[in-house]
């Protein structure tokens, strides 16, 4: 059984989650907005099913840990190189 996202419209979640494509966003506070969203993944499979299908492949392609991590390491590398550059030895 696929795994459907769902989410409030706050924060990063709309970054992670595409309305539609890989799971369900809802206006913040709106119980009836999320009880319409809940429904309507409960009463249609092949939805839920496309969107755990869709958001996978999305997470993987999208936000791997090589992709999530690449740039802190690029900042640590420049950050270490401009520390060993700048040491200034000292003489005897």
């Amino acid at each position: 059984m696929g795994k459907a996202l769902v989410a409030s419209e706050v924060g990063g979640h709309k970054e992670l989650i595409r309305h539609g494509q890989t799971g369900l966003l809802f206006p913040p506070g709106d119980a009836s907005a999320l009880t319409g969203v809940l429904e309507e993944l409960l009463n249609k499979a092949a939805l839920r099913e496309a969107l755990g299908k869709q958001a996978r492949a999305w997470v993987r392609e999208a936000h791997s840990w090589e992709k999530t991590t690449a740039p802190y390491s690029d900042v640590y590398a420049r950050a270490m190189e401009r520390t060993r550059r700048s040491r200034i030895p000292i003489a005897d």
